[in-house]
């Protein structure tokens, strides 16, 4: 099963390169032998999402900007997921 390639949208507007250069951070810390790569993508809007191979794995709703623990713990389950398929 080929590694999925994690990209972090983030709005640059806001300021939001901070929050995802540490869930980026998270990400390889934890799983950089079950990922190909993490990928910055600037935006615009507010958006912040996190998408696995176009698969939209956590992204901002209602209860804000997800920490760097909460996207890396989604990034999990998506990884659990995928090996369980």
């Amino acid at each position: 099963m080929p590694k999925p390639t994690i990209t972090i949208e983030y709005c640059d507007e806001c300021m939001y390169l901070k929050p995802a250069l540490e869930a980026a951070q998270k990400i390889l810390e934890s799983y950089a032998d079950r990922v190909e790569a993490v990928m910055l993508k600037p935006g615009h809007d507010g958006v912040f999402r996190v998408t696995a191979d176009k698969t939209v794995i956590i992204e901002m709703g209602d209860e804000g900007l997800p920490s760097a623990d909460r996207v890396a713990h989604a990034v999990s389950e998506f990884l659990a997921r995928e090996k369980s398929l």
